[in-house]
C-alpha cells in the first residue's frame, strides 16, 4: 500500500495539447463569442486568457505539418482579426 505525505487535494486538473495561440478575448458576450469560436478551435480558459487551437488529432489525413499549421493561423486569425504566432502548447491547470 502506497501512503501519500503532504498536500492532498479533492480538486482536478485538466490537461491539454494544441497548436495555437493564447489570446484575451473581446469585450463582448462571452457566451456568444465561446460559441462562435468554439465550433471550429479548442478553447481552454486560462486565468485572463484563453488558450485556442487544434489538437494534434484534428490534423488531416492529407494535410502536411505546415498546412496544418497555417490553418490554425487562419482560424484563429478569422475569429480574432488577429495574426497571432502559434506554437505547441501543453498545460495542465486545476479546474
Amino acid at each position: 500500500m502506497k501512503i501519500r505525505h503532504g498536500f492532498v487535494s479533492n480538486s482536478s486538473t485538466t490537461s491539454f495539447c494544441i497548436y495555437g495561440a493564447y489570446i484575451d478575448p473581446p469585450e463582448e458576450d462571452y457566451e456568444e463569442w465561446e460559441d462562435r469560436i468554439g465550433s471550429e478551435l479548442a478553447m481552454y480558459r486560462m486565468c485572463e486568457q484563453w488558450a485556442v487551437g487544434l489538437d494534434p488529432a484534428d490534423i488531416k489525413d492529407d494535410e502536411t505539418g505546415a498546412e496544418f499549421k497555417q490553418r490554425v493561423k487562419d482560424l484563429i486569425f478569422k475569429h480574432t482579426g488577429e495574426n497571432v504566432s502559434c506554437s505547441w502548447m501543453a498545460e495542465e491547470y486545476e479546474c
